[in-house]
């Protein structure tokens, strides 16, 4: 019983992992856009 029970918190740790890493992506992702973005409207003035 012992075992299952930490076999299954592994697997929720391996899934907390994996949604960390895709919210890192996606903030760095947002984060050079919006530098891009910047940059343009700079431009733009």
């Amino acid at each position: 019983m012992i075992k299952s029970a930490s076999s299954g918190k592994l697997n929720n740790n391996d899934e907390f992992k994996e949604a960390c890493s895709s919210l890192q992506k996606t903030a760095s992702y947002l984060l050079e856009w919006t530098g891009r973005l910047s940059v343009v409207f700079l431009k733009l003035r």
